[in-house]
Formats: structure tokens, C-alpha cells, sequence
């Protein structure tokens, strides 16, 4: 029996302190963040199963590094998840989508530093087993207390990694190419569902506009295992 694959989508509001604490530095230097790695009290922070822009509190340039990507206009990465840095400017938001910060180091001394959520960002990629017999695969977008927050769903036949056979290392498509699921899960700003095509190989969401409202993105897939 096949299990449904939820993934959350945080609120802005609440967690404009969730990547590195109110603090203040004495000199230019790195920020404490809010370590959520076991064994690792120093850093990173890591995100749950999401990719996220981060907001920066305080006066100044502050150099953000981590795992992460660029996105395009829609708000999807155009590479693999992969070391990468950016300066952002106090009360700015990345430009970048980051699954893990490593460090932000802040360019001088000051009051009342922090980081948190950014308004935008996309989910883990799910991978769904399209080697079934009678492959099906729904989607859900659930609106928790919804002012602003929209949503995209996208599916595509291609992995961000796939294993190359003749050369035996792994070919990256950079950007994966995006389907929307359907137009009621394009841009969506209430509740909805519906299927994927038949089959693919993953399926997403992007999100933008986010203050305080979230979401849950699910995902359920049936069919015969081969």
C-alpha cells in the first residue's frame, strides 16, 4: 500500500529568526545559526525537504553560503543543488533558493542580525516509480490560512541526475524541464488536486508570496509494482 508524501510549507511570518537567532556581532564575522544538524552544534541550518530563499535582518552586507540554486522566472532551479554564495544587503531577501546554509558572514559589526524564511522557494523533488503497471500519481495543494501565498505544481520526465550507462558518471539537466500539472494547479490560490501525466519521473511545487500562510504538498502514488 502505497503511503502519501506530505510536505510542509512554513509561514514568513514566526520564523524571520529560524535560520540564525537575533544577535549582535562585536566585529565582522560569521552569525550563529540555528544548528539543526545532529552532532554538527556550529552549523548548518537545514531546511525540511524544501528549497528557500533567506531573509536577512540588520544594517549591511551579509554573504550567505550553502547548498542551493539559482531559479528562473518560475521560480525553479536552473542547476543541481550545489555549494554556492551571494552578498545580500540587510532587510534583503536571497536571490538564490538555498536546501542548506553553511554560514552567513556579515561584512561589519551591529545590532539586532538575523535570519529567516523567505517569501519563495520549491519543494524536494519527489521521485515517483514509473516502472509500475498502471501507473497513476495525484497531487495535492492544501491552503493553511491563505492571504497572499501561491502555488505551482510542475512534473517532468527528466531527473536532476540520471546515471549514464555508456560513460558510467551521471548526466545533470540543468534546468530540468518544467511541466505544469494542470492550469487549476498553476498559480493556485485555493485548495486543489489532480493527477499527473503518465507516467513521469518526478513532481514538485513552487511557492511565492508567502506571509503568514503555508501549506501541505502531498503526494500519492498507486499502480501494480513490476
Amino acid at each position: 500500500m502505497s503511503i502519501p508524501i506530505v510536505i510542509p510549507w512554513l509561514p514568513v511570518t514566526g520564523n524571520t529568526a529560524a535560520v540564525a537567532p537575533v544577535q549582535t556581532l562585536a566585529a565582522a564575522g560569521p552569525l550563529a545559526l540555528n544548528a539543526n544538524v545532529p552532532n554538527l552544534p556550529n552549523g548548518p541550518y537545514r531546511f525540511d525537504r524544501v528549497a528557500r530563499t533567506v531573509t536577512i535582518t540588520g544594517a549591511g552586507n551579509f554573504t550567505i553560503t550553502g547548498i542551493g540554486s539559482p531559479v528562473d522566472a518560475n521560480g525553479n532551479p536552473t542547476q543541481v543543488y550545489a555549494l554556492i554564495s551571494e552578498v545580500v544587503a540587510g532587510g534583503a531577501t536571497s536571490v538564490n533558493v538555498y536546501v542548506e546554509v553553511d554560514s552567513i558572514v556579515a561584512a561589519a559589526a551591529g545590532a539586532n542580525y538575523s535570519a529567516g524564511f523567505g517569501a519563495t522557494g520549491v519543494t524536494d523533488y519527489v521521485f515517483l516509480d514509473y516502472n509500475r503497471t498502471m501507473f497513476q500519481a495525484s497531487v495535492q495543494l492544501q491552503f493553511v490560512a491563505r492571504t497572499a501565498l501561491t502555488a505551482t505544481v510542475y512534473q517532468s520526465l527528466s531527473k536532476p541526475q540520471t546515471v549514464n550507462s555508456a560513460f558510467g558518471n551521471l548526466d545533470n539537466f540543468q534546468p530540468i524541464p518544467a511541466f505544469a500539472v494542470s492550469v487549476a494547479l498553476t498559480g493556485a490560490t485555493a485548495n486543489q488536486i489532480g493527477n499527473t501525466l503518465s507516467p513521469v519521473s518526478i513532481v514538485w511545487a513552487t511557492m511565492s508570496g508567502t506571509v503568514a500562510d503555508s501549506l501541505y504538498f502531498t503526494v500519492l502514488q498507486q499502480g501494480l509494482r513490476s
